[in-house]
């Protein structure tokens, strides 16, 4: 029997047929095992990933040698978050008391930060009427620092005395004469920050003559 005509009982068609159906799952049957041996007997690709590692960090650097950033710590409080408010400890005081006065320094931020308490930041100005009556800072500027760390809303106070005498900047006169009786305005600074006036009084007294005699008004 010829491969290419095919003879037999039956129509040549059907010869045709079945060789066509033969071939047909030959190939079928070869592109099973081609996708088999690829595919699935060959095993699937995995790209293969390298495990990520954390650097050690010494003092900030990674040990690759790269600069890691570290967690910062506090900083230096900002003027918008710091509130001063000053005032004196009695509403009241008698001519020749020596009066005292509270500064009051508030970190009113949502974050710790880092501020100079100290008499180098810190300042208090009585005036009267608006006139410079005396400054801490005029005779006796201070000159010492004092940081602290202000946790969110806490406060730190600091007390200084007025010698109840006037003053002015760079201390002319280091005796100065005594302010009179009347109505004082005191204000607080710490920095650049400065607070609202608070208001007291000196009531007069019965005096020598000669203590009388030095009393002086504000300008």
């Amino acid at each position: 029997m010829s491969l290419i005509r095919p003879s037999g009982r039956e129509p040549s068609s059907v010869y045709w047929m079945r060789r066509g159906a033969v071939l047909v799952v030959l190939i079928t049957i070869v592109t099973i095992l081609v996708w088999f041996l690829t595919g699935r007997g060959g095993g699937e690709q995995v790209a293969e990933v390298a495990p990520t590692e954390t650097p050690t960090v010494v003092d900030g650097i990674g040990a690759d040698g790269a600069v890691e950033t570290l967690p910062a710590g506090p900083q230096e409080c900002a003027d918008s978050n710091i509130v001063v408010r000053a005032r004196a400890v009695k509403k009241n005081y008698v001519f020749g008391d020596s009066p005292e006065m509270t500064l009051v320094i508030k970190n009113r931020g949502t974050a710790p930060c880092i501020r100079d308490v100290g008499p180098k930041a810190n300042e208090i100005e009585i005036q009267s009427g608006g006139y410079h009556v005396w400054s801490s800072d005029d005779c006796s500027a201070g000159k010492k620092s004092k940081t602290v760390t202000m946790q969110p809303g806490e406060t730190y106070a600091a007390t200084l005395t007025w010698n109840g005498r006037r003053s002015q900047k760079g201390c002319p006169d280091p005796k100065g004469a005594r302010a009179k009786p009347g109505a004082y305005q005191v204000i607080g600074r710490n920095g650049d920050v400065v607070s609202e006036e608070r208001r007291f009084s000196i009531s007069p007294r019965q005096a020598p003559q000669e203590e009388a005699a030095e009393d002086a008004a504000p300008e």
